[in-house]
């Protein structure tokens, strides 16, 4: 499988710009209440897939390495619902137009979505389970966002259902909380860390976020000390005027890796018990598959309009790796596991 470069995405048309002299500047995002940013997208790139035994529906390719071409575009909508004074934004994210082609064994897959329904088909021809409805469109929870693009919490949007909470000092267990993975996920997004610096930056200056969740961190090896749950270097290349704005150029390169056993120790999963009563007509359980291993690269530039606040532009090349272990009567294992290489790219549209 080879590793895909990062394609040129050109901001509509042909476009001149060119490298000028750059100054200290402050790479702050500017939350705006009411403010909609629309972000076209561009995804290009290769999957790696083999499904663990006893997927629904799937018994035909289970055990069974697939390759898929995959090549999708979209739209993705950023509105500010609010900002509070210390500049974090309330912020929903909504993909009103997508489309996803697969290719795979000669026979080729399209997923689209606009308008709020959902449509897949194989080899042009809608499958008989017709548009899928998406709700109203209306998201029903929202993010917050600091000014130095560090994740705070999650406000559900819906009254009747609060979003899931995100403890700072104590976490509380996912296995305590009502929704187990939501909260899971509020403390893993909580850890991560600010992307952009709280000084002005020349042209040369690095800095580094480190994704710090202790209970997860990369385990010690060979000597070396313990490793943070992801680590992103970025650097100030240089500064760049597109369409008469002027973007400061970052270099962005990094990963998150997840160990399973070190989650496992860390949250353990509860047992399994039948409802009281009915222990004679439980039915035995089916092995479920435990991850093994998960890891996501990210590397590539963004351009930020400082005067602006906001990422106009984003080139990235991703690699990542979700691997499965479904315990078998032999006791090794069957193994299950999904990869993905290719580019991401992202641009601004204009208002």
């Amino acid at each position: 499988m080879k590793f895909l470069s990062a394609k040129g995405l050109v901001l509509g048309g042909a476009l001149l710009s060119f490298a000028i002299p750059s100054h200290a500047v402050m790479l702050k995002q500017k939350w705006q209440a009411g403010q909609k940013l629309t972000y076209a997208l561009d995804l290009d790139g290769t999957a790696n897939v083999q499904l663990p035994p006893g997927a629904p529906g799937m018994d035909l390719f289970a055990g069974v390495p697939l390759e898929l071409q995959m090549r999708g575009t979209g739209l993705a909508e950023l509105n500010t619902l609010k900002v509070d004074e210390f500049g974090t934004g309330t912020v929903t994210v909504a993909l009103p137009q997508l489309k996803l082609n697969a290719q795979a064994l000669g026979q080729k897959a399209q997923w689209t979505m606009m308008e709020g329904k959902s449509q897949l088909s194989i080899n042009g021809q809608p499958l008989g389970i017709g548009a899928i409805p998406q709700g109203d469109g209306k998201p029903t929870a929202a993010i917050k966002i600091s000014a130095t693009g560090q994740f705070k919490g999650i406000e559900s949007l819906v009254a009747d259902k609060p979003a899931p909470q995100v403890a700072t000092q104590n976490p509380v267990t996912p296995g305590a909380a009502i929704d187990k993975a939501g909260a899971f996920s509020a403390m893993i997004l909580s850890a991560f860390p600010a992307l952009w610096p709280t000084r002005d930056v020349n042209v040369g200056d690095t800095w580094q976020a480190n994704v710090d969740f202790a209970p997860l961190a990369r385990p010690a090896k060979d000597d070396e000390a313990a490793k943070p749950l992801g680590s992103f270097d970025l650097k100030m290349e240089g500064e760049d005027v597109v369409e008469g704005k002027t973007l400061q150029r970052v270099s962005i390169k990094g990963d998150v890796d997840l160990d399973g056993k070190t989650l496992e120790t860390a949250f353990p999963t509860p047992p399994v018990t039948a409802p009281a009563g009915n222990a004679t007509k439980a039915k035995p359980q089916q092995p479920q598959p435990k991850l093994d291993h998960a890891n996501q690269t990210v590397e590539g530039t963004l351009w930020f309009d400082a005067q602006a606040g906001q990422v106009a532009k984003a080139e990235l090349v991703l690699g990542g790796r979700a691997q499965a272990i479904t315990p078998n009567a032999r006791g090794n294992g069957n193994e299950s596991w999904f990869d993905f290489t290719g580019s991401l790219n992202m641009a601004l549209q204009p208002k």
